[in-house]
């Protein structure tokens, strides 16, 4: 239901699969088919899509067959670190499915409310240099995570307590945990609809080129000094990403505002009282490389 980035996947799959002899595009993680039938739908001479859920890839099929696309698209239930080009070195070991040629075109979006909290750095920078031919396009081919510094009254009254019935609860509040990061559903609020003023300017914390971008060439700790606009109380961290599908083409975003169509908004990330994110080192499924901030008022 995430129309703009439907929107934005489907017109660069248009762009990267036109041009004579046809195109072959990889997809990693199938999910619905749906990138995999865009593909199709631009052009493309054959897509293979990879997914390693049997559950999603025996759907993504069915999703194929339905739309009439079988032909042309090949939903293989595996991992893209575990598949192979017929001939190569990994697929005379016997163990890996395999696709006849390297790709023309890599397109994936694993992409969570974190630009890299679903290994999409990861899968990406493993497929280009094996699967991927020479020259080839990578969609997105570029992203930025964003941090923001916001004051929210809201969030505080609903993340602490204070008392009830003349009883005194405030002790309680150093159990907070300012360490996660939230959806702001999770409070019962989306930020679209909830008053809440941006402290700081959106922060580029991470910029990420899936091109040449490696994943151990990023920090695992980052700090920034930061020139708030105003004075005020961090509430907490808005974390929100921007990616582009071709190199210096902002494609889309999850920042809240503004939106083509707010009733379809992405969901974004808060971190409670921290001007931060998380600490974690990087390692596959879990957020990783969100640098830590240091906000100042100076001025």
């Amino acid at each position: 239901n995430d129309v703009q980035r439907n929107a934005a996947y489907d017109i660069a799959l248009r762009r990267a699969c036109q041009g004579a002899g046809g195109k072959v595009v990889l997809d990693i993680g199938s999910g619905s088919g749906l990138l995999a039938m865009l593909a199709a739908q631009g052009g493309a001479a054959q897509v293979y899509t990879v997914e390693a859920n049997p559950d999603y890839a025996k759907v993504a099929a069915e999703i194929v067959e339905l739309n009439g696309l079988t032909p042309k698209i090949t939903v293989l239930n595996t991992l893209s670190t575990k598949l192979a080009v017929q001939g190569s070195e990994q697929a005379s070991k016997g163990e890996r499915r395999t696709i006849p040629r390297k790709a023309d075109v890599l397109v994936a979006e694993i992409i969570g409310t974190l630009l890299l909290s679903e290994s999409q750095l990861d899968y990406i920078e493993e497929a280009r240099n094996r699967l991927l031919a020479p020259g080839g396009t990578i969609i997105p081919a570029s992203g930025r995570q964003y941090i923001t510094l916001i004051e929210m009254p809201l969030l505080q009254r609903v993340t602490q307590v204070e008392e009830y019935n003349g009883l005194n609860l405030r002790p309680f509040n150093q159990l907070r945990d300012t360490a996660s990061l939230s959806f702001s559903k999770v409070f019962g609020f989306h930020l679209r609809n909830a008053p809440y003023t941006e402290l700081s300017p959106k922060i580029s914390v991470q910029e990420v080129d899936f091109y040449t971008t490696t994943a151990s060439s990023l920090p695992s700790k980052r700090t920034f000094r930061v020139r708030m606009r105003q004075a005020g109380v961090v509430h907490a961290a808005l974390a929100t990403w921007a990616i582009s599908t071709t190199r210096g083409d902002p494609a889309c975003a999850t920042a809240p505002r503004p939106l083509a169509d707010p009733a379809l908004a992405c969901p974004q990330t808060l971190r409670d009282r921290a001007p931060c994110a998380d600490r974690r080192r990087r390692s596959p499924r879990t957020p990783g490389n969100i640098p830590i901030l240091s906000a100042t008022t100076r001025g």
